[in-house]
């Protein structure tokens, strides 16, 4: 076996993930275990089996002792962020949720906490239960707080020479603080397919080392490049770049080569032992899928664009061979997906790296209000060139599409069509063009299909037809999360909402829809389609129960469910 570390990092995950699901379902954990260790027992030697079963053991005793924690009646414990209506702490590494007294409380500082401790998990998240502090006073911070501090007078700086907007970017892009950011900034990046950008990972890492790499040589710009990765909050992606560097220069170091698949596995060891919650975190896996796909197929997607200019072929298969593996787990994850990702990466990437640097430096000079006008007036020149070049991209690129599981179950059977191509299957050549045109008659409707759903304080109709969908929604502002869901899950490409006067709309192939509008902000509104000289309608006596769907065919209107 070449890579033995290979077998282990995948073992480590098993048992962490068996553990994970255990917790939700213990029949279901019983047999992923029982999978597992048999297709190991049965392909594999006993030195090597009995090596994985060991690993696969350290994976679950992590999950079952990092969720074994819990803070007394008394604790100390981290403040590290506000969500909503709460905030989230720390203890001992573990993530716990505070609410009660929580009033005064400042992310970064150190708290002794008197209150109670309920075991509530969730598991995807790493958060061991919920702390209800009854009283709290403050502990003596220590570096964390600092860094939390420097990252807060940073955040006023910036805005004071560069406006909330730029400053909120610059935060994120360069210190992992995406707290600033507003709601319309990340559907922004997302459509770039750059939101990979505005949360510290691997590619700020790299950028980061290789300069540091320049000016202080190989042990200190290792040195730096960890002190770089806790200000920034020790985030999965960062760790696993660190790690990556680390191997590769002690391999240096000791005389040894270096393989960065193995280099991959160990970085994986070392975070699921850690943090064995990461099995479950989306961050991690597309961090880690996403390095795979470079390391595997980087060069001979190089290969294939050799003919564009280096950096630009460069670019274009790293943004590739990134995809390969991650966009399966997107579809069943995410469940969607940003055609824009190639052009984004290429037009954009530039200045972000740029922009990393000037925010590093600019943090070097904080304490001279003269140096930091300086750094800010050159950050400034290339915030007005991002902005110019997002503006652009946000006005070709097309909106971000609903990518299902239907999608993510194809992408694996291609793959898998291929792998039994190169073992000499040559009639599975011909199966990705079964896969794709299965995928695009699945996402053409032939027919109009009209769907409701009643909120909690809302409702809304869904007309598609051909490759488009129309949102005809009324609902109130406490109902805007589930609008955003909704429009998310459905791939909706026009939005009607709450309309004061009727709309007409041009549905395609001949098709009219006309939305009146309703009595009330959470009422369905009356609609109207078009066809073929008749006209369907579909008004409030219609609707029965929370959910209902139509379908227009052979000239008839259909309710299905």
């Amino acid at each position: 076996m070449g890579r033995p570390l290979v077998f282990n990092a995948v073992s480590v995950f098993m048992g962490a993930l068996a553990a994970l699901v255990s917790a939700e379902s213990l029949p279901a954990g019983a047999l992923l275990s029982a999978c597992f260790l048999c297709l190991l027992f049965f392909t594999a030697d006993k030195r090597i089996f009995l090596i994985a079963a060991l690993f696969y053991s350290l994976g679950l005793l992590s999950f079952m002792v990092y969720f074994s924690a819990a803070p007394g009646s008394s604790a100390e414990l981290r403040v590290t962020g506000k969500k909503y209506y709460y905030y989230i702490g720390d203890y001992r590494g573990r993530k716990v949720t505070l609410k009660g007294n929580t009033e005064g409380l400042v992310p970064g500082e150190k708290i002794k906490a008197a209150g109670s401790f309920d075991r509530e998990p969730v598991l995807s998240k790493g958060i061991v239960g919920t702390y209800d502090l009854e009283s709290w006073e403050k502990a003596e911070g220590g570096i964390v707080e600092f860094f939390y501090r420097v990252k807060g007078d940073m955040h006023g700086k910036f805005s004071e020479r560069l406006g909330e907007e730029d400053s909120s970017v610059l935060m994120a892009l360069c210190f992992g603080d995406t707290g600033y950011l507003t709601k319309g900034q990340m559907e922004d990046f997302n459509r770039m397919g750059v939101i990979h950008a505005i949360s510290v990972s691997g590619f700020h890492m790299a950028v980061i080392y290789g300069i540091l790499e320049k000016l202080l040589g190989a042990r200190a710009a290792l040195a730096v490049s960890f002190f770089y990765a806790a200000f920034t909050g020790m985030q999965a992606a960062t760790l696993r770049a660190f790690l990556m560097i680390f191997i590769s220069k002690m391999s240096r170091f000791a005389l040894r080569n270096y393989d960065s698949i193995s280099s991959l596995a160990m970085a994986a060891i070392c975070l699921l032992v850690m943090n064995p919650w990461y099995t479950g975190d989306i961050g991690f896996m597309l961090s880690f899928l996403s390095t795979l796909g470079i390391i595997m197929y980087y060069r001979k997607f190089a290969l294939f664009f050799w003919r564009l200019p280096k950096a630009v072929g460069e670019a274009v298969s790293i943004c590739l061979s990134a995809q390969l593996f991650s966009l399966p787990y997107i579809a069943f994850t995410l469940e969607q997906f940003s055609p824009g990702f190639i052009l984004g990466n290429l037009l954009l990437m530039p200045f972000y790296s740029v922009l990393v640097v000037l925010g590093n430096i600019a943090l070097l000079f904080v304490a001279s209000a003269s140096l930091l006008d300086i750094v800010c007036g050159v950050i400034g020149v290339f915030t007005a060139a991002l902005g110019g070049a997002e503006n652009i991209l946000l006005r070709i690129c097309p909106a971000v599409t609903r990518f299902s599981y239907i999608y993510g179950a194809s992408l694996l059977l291609i793959y898998l069509s291929f792998i039994l191509y190169r073992k000499g299957q040559k009639q599975m050549l011909l199966y990705p063009a079964f896969v794709i045109l299965f995928l695009a008659l699945s996402s053409w409707s032939f027919v109009p299909e009209i769907s409701f759903r009643k909120l909690e304080k809302g409702a809304c109709a869904f007309v598609e037809y051909g490759v488009g969908c129309v949102m005809v929604c009324n609902y109130e502002h406490s109902s805007a999360w589930e609008i955003y869901r909704l429009k998310e899950e459905f791939g909706v490409t026009k939005v009607v909402s709450n309309a004061r006067i009727a709309t007409w709309l041009e549905l395609g192939g001949g098709a009219v829809l006309t939305v009146q509008p309703a009595q009330g902000r959470t009422e369905f509104s009356d609609i109207e389609i078009s066809l073929a000289g008749r006209d369907y309608r579909l008004d409030k006596k219609t609707f029965r129960g929370d959910s209902c769907l139509y379908v227009i065919i052979f000239g008839r209107l259909l309710r299905i469910g």
